[in-house]
């Protein structure tokens, strides 16, 4: 699957103050995946996964509701960030697929890391930055 990269200075996020631990998908010996909630998922280099809850407030009238998205953020520290508060994301990316028996695509959205209220928050790439 391809990322699609997101110029996330022309999308407008609203945090909703949740941020919880990515879980792992273990196989079970039927062949099926479960989430365990025991175990934090983590990034190829061993750093732990975090979803940020968020609201997409985009201007479109013909929309009937508002959408609630989670991005993924690897980061050592768990990202903070302000309830109702806007949050920007760096390195946004979109992957777009088709759920197995569904007929309508669905999207997950990752990020290199988190910025709330202007401060970088969490992020490999922040954190990368401040080693520099």
């Amino acid at each position: 699957m391809r990322n699609l990269p997101i110029d996330a200075t022309k999308v407008e996020f609203v945090s909703t103050g949740k941020v919880l631990a990515k879980p792992l998908y273990v196989e079970l010996s039927d062949g099926t995946k479960k989430a365990d909630r025991n175990q934090q998922a983590k990034d190829n280099d061993g750093c732990p996964l975090w979803t940020v809850d968020c609201i997409d407030t985009a201007d479109d009238d013909e929309s009937r509701r508002a959408e609630t998205i989670g991005v993924t953020v690897a980061s050592h520290d768990k990202p903070q960030v302000a309830k109702f508060q806007p949050v920007r994301f760096e390195g946004l990316v979109a992957n777009c697929y088709l759920p197995k028996g569904q007929r309508f695509p669905a999207f997950t959205f990752r990020a290199t890391g988190v910025a709330s209220g202007g401060s970088a928050a969490a992020g490999k790439a922040t954190k990368a930055a401040e080693a520099a």
